[in-house]
């Protein structure tokens, strides 16, 4: 029962905020998955009603995209961004006709719709609002970091995953533990937010260091290689870019920050034991390399031998699963061979628009908006998605990528005015009597 309250806390609690900052909901969808795992793994309710959670987050979601659209329906209008992951998307459901592996197409990509509506059509309309980068960042972090405590420490973790409340079945086949990567991504996410938004003050610096370690506590339990990786690389990036100084200080202190996350990785790792360096052994690692490699290298081969058609369009989404029998954990390798140069020069589109929009929209952001540091944090989780898009991922399961994108895209239009700077200038302020630069902190 006391799950059940907790779940409807959430729900409740952010519907009430929505009222009147709709961009709550999005901190909502954020950690959808991982508030899943939490409640699948405590009580069996969550499993029997395996879609519960999902449709608790999608109606909340919906009530503050109907809050936007009764007062602006202009809010409903497309960004680039966000016709251009629905062009990706519309070919892969498309290719579905065509796909070599109908079963694995129906199976997975084409149950994913309802996640599709959430992340493409609601979930932009939320972007709409004037604070949505503020409030989906806060949201995230008081969200997020009670469900990422309860996972560390209420939850029984077995091996990589997390033990469910009661065996599920899953494809004909008795499922007993959750997956970790949900877990370790939703983790990694908050941990960004929390620093991107960490203020001067002791204790709320002290109640970020807790929840970054604990969310890296989270990370190296899931035994994931690449979000943890990807994690350190772009904590150290959002710090330096939301903290920059004119004097030397802000190298010494962003040296600290490197020495405490290395020192606090490596507590981890030592408390964990055996089983979270496991993985992380040479053997282990170059078997994932070659397994990965040689999946894509099928793939490939089965598609440049195919024809015209699927040069042009695909071989149809999912066909990984008749090629190799899983995807590929490589989306751009995906794409290339289940949609074809169309589906590739999308989504090469998409990476270049992305990505052009994170680095040249933060640079441009001015030090003293107020929205600087949640708008930073915004781009750190996209750059941390697009690190594991080329490792771990694949299209169906990658819609908060691209909603991500998508608002960050929302957000350069929403600011096109904004004077152009350097990219350095992201990271180093420039002091007009002196040419010191160094990286430190700055009142936000």
């Amino acid at each position: 029962m006391i799950w059940i309250a907790f779940f409807l806390l959430c729900l409740g609690g952010t519907a009430a905020v929505s009222i009147r900052r709709p961009g709550a909901a999005i901190g909502l969808m954020i950690v959808m998955f991982g508030l899943e795992q939490l409640l699948q793994s405590q009580s069996p309710l969550f499993i029997q009603r395996g879609n519960l959670v999902n449709v608790g987050v999608g109606l909340v979601s919906l009530f503050a995209a109907s809050r936007i659209l009764l007062s602006d329906f202009n809010a409903a209008k497309p960004t680039p961004m966000q016709v251009l992951t629905l062009l990706i998307y519309g070919l892969a459901l498309l290719s579905g006709l065509w796909t070599l592996s109908p079963e694995a197409f129906r199976g997975r990509f084409f149950s994913q719709w309802p996640y599709f509506v959430l992340y493409f059509a609601v979930g932009p309309v939320l972007c709409s609002h004037q604070r949505a980068c503020e409030d989906a960042a806060k949201s995230t972090v008081l969200i997020g970091a009670p469900i990422m405590l309860l996972i560390a420490f209420a939850c029984e973790w077995t091996g990589r995953g997390i033990r469910l409340s009661t065996p599920s079945i899953e494809n004909g086949r008795m499922v007993l533990f959750a997956p970790p990567l949900a877990a370790a991504s939703c983790a990694a996410v908050v941990a960004v937010f929390a620093v991107a938004t960490m203020q001067k003050k002791f204790f709320h610096r002290l109640a970020t260091l807790i929840i970054v370690g604990v969310c890296a506590y989270i990370i190296v339990l899931t035994q994931s290689r690449g979000q943890l990786v990807s994690f350190c690389v772009v904590m150290t990036l959002v710090y330096a870019a939301t903290n920059r100084t004119t004097s030397s200080k802000g190298l010494i202190q962003l040296f600290f920050v490197l020495v405490i996350l290395s020192a606090m990785v490596y507590a981890i790792f030592i408390y964990v034991g055996e089983s979270g360096l496991a993985r992380w052994r040479g053997g282990s690692v170059s078997s994932a390399v070659e397994g990965r490699t040689y999946m894509s290298r099928e793939l490939i081969n089965r598609w440049l031998h195919a024809g015209p058609f699927e040069w042009l369009l695909g071989m149809g989404e999912s066909s990984s699963f008749r090629i190799v029998g899983f995807y590929v954990h490589n989306i751009p390798i995906e794409v290339l061979c289940e949609l074809g140069v169309l589906g590739f020069l999308m989504l090469a589109i998409y990476y270049w628009r992305s990505l052009k929009n994170a680095i040249l929209f933060a640079a441009k952001i001015p030090p003293d908006w107020q929205g600087r540091r949640q708008a930073l944090g915004l781009v750190g989780v996209l750059l941390f998605h697009t690190f594991l898009s080329v490792k771990e991922g694949t299209l169906y399961s990658s819609p908060g990528m691209f909603f991500i994108a998508i608002m960050i895209d929302r957000l350069a239009l929403q600011h096109q005015g904004w004077a152009s700077h350097t990219i350095k200038e992201l990271f180093i302020e420039k002091q007009e009597s002196d040419d010191e630069m160094a990286f430190g902190e700055v009142e936000c």
